[in-house]
């Protein structure tokens, strides 16, 4: 033993060896089946990393478990190349992150529920934001509810926020999400004015009437609860354990004895693609004097108030128009003291 070498370094580097020989089984307890592609794993690494595979195995073992060869597990809706990259991270520290990986290999430490791989995904995510990539990222941040990742998002927003308003994604955006970027605008970085237009834009804005709101949560995952299936009802006698779908934090024990074991993760329908983030246009208008409440109507400028005034639909929202109001009175107060009777004084004041 190299006494200069760390002793983690070296214990990573012999869990590695011993789960890069695919051939050489003895010492595994678990075979996980991906795509065809099987993965020789050991049960007490997978639980001490992966909350998602302690929970499964724990209430899949029985006190008889020690008779077991070996629990056989597949696994759907994560690509081997994926859950490779995550045992590399697991049983070496290795770090394969890069641009075109990290958002596959993100979604799988969230469903697998191994967060110190999450937290290294979040970390690196939030160094590669860019206009070219943000919209990816926005959409898997929102479907994991990364608040660190959507926190780094709406202040890039915010610095972006001229190309930001022109996107699918502003239109689309929920409340939440609206506020997150626009409390990241200060006045020195989005004009009030500008702030203003896009929150009119975004209220008055007509969805098309399939994309409703709806939670982000629910599209997670696409794990069920587990189902007998009527297959494999020796599997403890052969020293076998298979399984049929299951949930992430499953709550019945007793669905888990003699049962195949399979986990589908799906990361959403695509048909529900469009309908992520989406607020309806009758909810949006609710949000109106939440939003200008977040705006500096001291630095809107008299023309936007005018036009504000004139607008039937904002005037119509109480909050909205109370602030409006607010803002134009102030407005006359600080111009009173001057002389008032110069021609076109008063209309002056909003134009």
């Amino acid at each position: 033993m190299n006494a200069n070498k760390p002793f983690a370094k070296i214990v990573l580097d012999k869990l590695g060896a011993a789960q890069s020989n695919k051939d050489n089984n003895k010492l595994s307890d678990v075979k996980i089946n991906i795509e065809d592609q099987p993965f020789f794993c050991h049960r007490f690494i997978l639980c001490a990393c992966s909350d998602f595979f302690k929970v499964l195995l724990h209430r899949q073992c029985s006190p008889n478990d020690s008779l077991i060869s070996m629990i056989h597990i597949t696994l759907k809706g994560i690509p081997h190349q994926t859950f490779g990259y995550v045992l590399d991270a697991v049983y070496r520290g290795e770090n394969k992150l890069n641009e075109t990986k990290m958002i596959e290999i993100w979604h799988a430490a969230h469903n697998l529920e191994i967060d110190f791989l999450k937290v290294k995904c979040e970390k690196y995510v939030i160094k590669q934001i860019q206009l070219e990539n943000y919209t990816a990222i926005f959409e898997s941040a929102i479907i994991i509810q990364s608040d660190q990742v959507l926190k780094a998002l709406y202040a890039f927003l915010a610095q972006n926020y001229d190309h930001f308003i022109t996107t699918d994604v502003f239109i689309s955006m929920s409340k939440e999400s609206f506020i997150g970027v626009i409390n990241n605008c200060g006045e020195s970085i989005v004009p009030a004015d500008l702030l203003v237009e896009s929150i009119t834009k975004w209220v008055t804005h007509i969805l098309p009437s399939d994309e409703a709101e709806r939670p982000p949560a629910a599209a997670e995952t696409n794990c069920q609860d587990i189902k007998p299936t009527g297959e494999n009802k020796d599997a403890d006698s052969k020293g076998v354990k298979e399984a049929t779908d299951f949930k992430e934090k499953p709550e019945r024990k007793d669905d888990y004895k003699n049962r195949p074991l399979e986990a589908i993760f799906q990361r959403h329908h695509d048909e529900d693609k469009k309908k992520l983030c989406q607020a309806d246009i009758d909810s949006r208008w609710k949000h109106l004097g939440l939003l200008f409440r977040r705006v500096n109507f001291k630095l809107v400028s008299g023309e936007r108030l005018r036009e504000l005034m004139m607008d039937d639909h904002i005037m119509a929202c109480d909050e909205a128009r109370s602030i409006v109001n607010a803002a134009a009175a102030e407005r006359i107060d600080r111009q009173i003291p001057k002389t008032t009777n110069k021609p076109g004084y008063w209309s002056s004041l909003f134009g």
